[in-house]
């Protein structure tokens, strides 16, 4: 359900523009919880950097601030998935923009019913991640390349997610979560400098507890106690197991650290 728009949305011709044509915009995907969307902060501070990178200036924050929350209190909302795209303004044809001024679009969708588990089943895809030092990092509009990933699923029918791997084969993260793993008490998460999302719940996570970032391969994570996976929407979930052609590797589904994290995290959507 669309919430609000910087654009007549009745108007057909609006919605020929470059975020339709090109994708030349980026998204974020926020929680939305008794009238306030927590991880707010995290999610504008990752859109201004990476509206920075592509040229784009700011959108009027406090417009779209009081647009989900008009809307949260007319249709009595108390839980809900908030998306808001940002994208570069006009409609001429051609890949050079003529323009930094940025359009908007708020919409609202439901938590939804379909409950995975607490204790996840990994696959890892059979397509790679290409290097792309411009992009890393940004939720951009151009994800054809998550789109075919993402639907290799459907041939997996007994994993909740799969591991995503670069052209060197190390580890970047899963169709649409972050991955964290546990040695002892300490947070390991694969480098996001050629490729990947630098997800909110994992920016989140840096601003709590002490995170290292390196290079990790999969045949590393036998040395690793357990294996996390997080984004805004679903939190931190421990990985039960993974699945690799005809290896399956083991992990703690308990762990001090991940109880600690899940604590700090809930208490911000109670």
């Amino acid at each position: 359900m669309i919430v609000a728009a910087s654009f007549d949305i009745q108007n057909p011709e609006n919605w020929y523009n470059r975020a339709w044509q090109y994708g030349d915009g980026l998204f974020e995907t926020m929680r939305f919880q008794s009238g306030v969307i927590p991880l707010w902060s995290f999610h504008q501070r990752r859109l201004i950097q990476s509206l920075s990178k592509l040229c784009i200036e700011e959108p009027d924050w406090e417009m779209i601030e009081q647009a989900y929350i008009n809307y949260a209190v007319m249709h009595k909302i108390r839980s809900a998935v908030i998306k808001l795209t940002v994208f570069r303004s006009g409609q001429e044809r051609g890949y050079q923009a003529n323009s930094q001024e940025p359009g908007w679009l708020l919409s609202c969708h439901p938590m939804g019913t379909n409950h995975q588990p607490d204790k996840l089943q990994l696959g890892v895809a059979n397509s790679r991640l290409s290097r792309q030092t411009i992009l890393a990092g940004l939720k951009h509009l151009s994800r054809l390349e998550q789109v075919m990933i993402a639907s290799e699923l459907t041939e997996q029918p007994d994993v909740d997610d799969l591991l995503v791997l670069d052209a060197k084969e190390r580890v970047i993260e899963t169709t649409y979560q972050n991955v964290v793993l546990i040695k002892e008490n300490q947070l390991i998460t694969p480098k996001l400098k050629k490729s990947g999302v630098k997800g909110v719940a994992l920016s989140w996570l840096k601003s709590k507890f002490k995170v290292k970032s390196k290079n990790l391969k999969l045949k590393n994570f036998k040395d690793y106690d357990a294996v996390l996976v997080c984004n805004a929407i679903r939190g931190f979930r421990m990985v039960e197991s993974i699945i690799n052609d005809q290896d399956k590797q083991s992990f703690l589904t308990s762990h001090q650290l991940h109880d600690k994290i899940s604590i700090q995290w809930q208490l911000m959507f109670s």
